[in-house]
């Protein structure tokens, strides 16, 4: 006798493999033969797994960002003084 598999990768509907509803090609019957292994928030399994990984990884780090600062001429002659570089290039404090 000749067999196949398949394989579908898409969005999946929770409601579906719970068996909230039965689509055409489902018997109802036969649910109850049905085994969940997982059936949590993906959100909380994330948490669960690698909250206590990624707080470890942030203590070891230097600087939580790096900065590059770039400057054309010098002091005295880079421009900064001028009232049209303050206009374009206004910071926050």
């Amino acid at each position: 006798m000749k067999r196949t598999i398949s394989f579908i990768t898409g969005q999946g509907s929770v409601n579906h493999n719970s068996r909230k509803f039965h689509a055409k090609n489902t018997d109802p019957k036969r649910s109850h033969w049905n085994v969940e292994y997982c059936n949590q928030d993906i959100q909380e399994i994330y948490h669960e797994l690698f909250d206590e990984a990624l707080e470890r990884y942030n203590v070891k780090q230097e600087k939580p960002f790096h900065e590059i600062i770039r400057q054309i001429g010098n002091k005295n002659d880079m421009g900064a003084e001028t009232s049209i570089w303050m206009r374009q290039h206004r910071t926050c404090i």
